[in-house]
């Protein structure tokens, strides 16, 4: 009998409709069988999820409405069952001071749009230990 392994859960935060199609995009044609993509429009829906689902890393937008991705990595980074996860954030407006606060809450990985999705699906890649 084979076992079956359950595919890594990757929350998409993105409040810009093209941009998170793009990304949902790439994820199902490209990694389908890896990763299971769940989807959050702004910061509530995010914690949400990571409070009530099994995440195993996150890719969020800064620039939100509602809850910002700053807060959001607040609430996370303040419940120990949830500091563990990765996070990457997506954004095209982070200015060094935002950073810096984001590092302090234990966030490593940025990602500065417009990017490729090749390299965001490599970056999954790489914090999940898929090979490619």
């Amino acid at each position: 009998m084979i076992a079956m392994h359950r595919k890594q859960c990757i929350l998409l935060v993105e409040d810009e409709q093209d941009t998170m199609q793009t990304m949902l995009n790439s994820l199902l044609t490209k990694r389908h069988d890896q990763y299971e993509p769940l989807v959050a429009i702004d910061g509530y829906e995010a914690l949400d999820f990571l409070f009530n689902k099994q995440i195993d890393l996150v890719v969020l937008d800064l620039n939100m409405s509602n809850l910002n991705g700053i807060e959001v990595c607040q609430h996370k980074f303040n419940d120990k069952d949830l500091r563990h996860i990765p996070v990457i954030i997506s954004s095209a407006f982070l200015d060094p001071s935002m950073e810096v606060q984001l590092r302090s809450l234990g966030i490593q990985h940025f990602l500065k749009k417009p990017y490729k999705m090749e390299v965001l699906l490599a970056k999954i890649d790489e914090l999940m230990g898929c090979p490619a």
